[in-house]
């Protein structure tokens, strides 16, 4: 019989058990990268003819007033190439991580209502006039799923 402070804790997985297939957070981290530089590309390109900044970033008073769209539309906007890239660095490792313990589809889904969420919130408390873009709302909102998941296995 083994000592019992050998024994793992049913709370705690086995270390091969503890992340998911590698391929998820691949692809999930892969899927953000590409959204967030294609749009930025379309956006600056101004393609289809309109001013998707204009039309997408978040204004608190628009939002209040009814254009709740702009909590998503804002998240793919990003004012200039260092802005991008930071968020395509720390994101991607936060939406890789995110995504490999909860899966591609669920940890995108997730991420993008959390940023979304707290664009919605950030329009609440702000003033009308206040306005923002950038996808670091969802990175936020992947960091923070990633501590809810974490806090919740070992609390089973």
């Amino acid at each position: 019989m083994p000592y019992p402070s050998l024994v793992l804790s049913p709370r705690h997985p086995p270390p091969a058990a503890a992340l998911g297939r590698l391929s998820e957070g691949l692809l999930g981290a892969a899927l953000y990268a590409f959204a967030i530089v294609a749009i930025d590309f379309l956006a600056r390109a101004g393609a289809f003819g309109h001013d998707w900044f204009g039309a997408g970033r978040t204004r608190a008073g628009d939002i209040v007033g009814g254009d709740v769209w702009r909590c998503v539309t804002a998240l793919t906007l990003h004012a200039d190439l260092a802005h991008l890239l930071s968020n395509l660095c720390f994101g991607g490792l936060f939406v890789f991580l995110s995504c490999e313990v909860l899966g591609a589809g669920f940890g995108l889904c997730a991420i993008g209502a959390a940023g979304a969420l707290g664009n919605l919130l950030n329009a609440l408390l702000r003033p009308p006039d206040h306005t923002s873009i950038g996808a670091s709302t969802a990175v936020f909102g992947a960091l923070g799923l990633l501590v809810a998941y974490q806090w919740m296995r070992r609390n089973v």
